[in-house]
């Protein structure tokens, strides 16, 4: 069997990410790592919402005028409940 025909429940961004850390990372690369992967994060969470702001037509003022009326929920503190 070979090891393209392989198995696991691993995707292949994963995989990759595994590669890497089985070469071993100092702390300075990490930290880079991490901020890689924030920005990447990042983008994605901010094309989903231009996707959905485009979708929905909403103008900038729109969207501030609904953040100023959302109310933040409540909640109990553990120790209440």
């Amino acid at each position: 069997m070979t090891a393209a025909a392989i198995q696991t429940p691993f995707n292949t961004a994963q995989l990759e990410l595994l590669k890497l850390f089985a070469e071993g990372v100092n702390e300075q690369e990490m930290t880079e790592l991490k901020r890689i992967l924030l920005d990447f994060k990042f983008k994605r969470v901010s094309d989903l919402a231009d996707k959905i702001i485009d979708e929905k037509g909403w103008s900038a003022k729109e969207i501030a005028v609904k953040a100023l009326e959302m109310k933040r929920s409540t909640y109990k503190a553990k120790n209440e409940v």
